[in-house]
């Protein structure tokens, strides 16, 4: 589970599990579509029972999954307020810490393959 975890994440997963507990919706107040429990246990199938044991755990990976669908609808998540160029996409949003880094494939490598829209940073 922990690799599916890191994929979603902008973070290792072990980080992403040391994540102070909050709320399973922490980007709501972006009105974006809230993830209910019955989407969590779909996702996450025979684990979500040893996850949800775990409050940060789940919240984490509530988190991460958001992140993910904001990504598949073309919207940069609040916290990529960096900018990176990645090999394939372009100049693309990034996680805090990439200033101006160079990528060999990138978060939004996915919509590209996919055709999904990638939002650019303004040049």
């Amino acid at each position: 589970m922990s690799r599916y975890l890191e994929m979603l994440a902008d973070a290792p997963a072990e980080k992403a599990y040391k994540a102070e507990k909050a709320p399973l919706n922490t980007l709501n107040q972006l009105n974006t579509q809230s993830d209910t429990q019955e989407e969590l246990r779909s996702i996450l199938g025979d684990d979500y029972a040893e996850i949800a044991t775990h409050s940060e755990r789940l919240a984490a990976f509530a988190r991460a999954h958001e992140c993910r669908k904001m990504r598949m609808q073309g919207t940069a998540p609040p916290h990529y307020t960096s900018t990176a160029t990645c090999r394939f996409c372009g100049p693309v949003f990034a996680p805090p810490g990439f200033k101006d880094g160079r990528l060999g494939s990138c978060w939004w490598c996915a919509n590209r393959r996919l055709g999904l829209p990638i939002p650019r940073p303004l040049s």
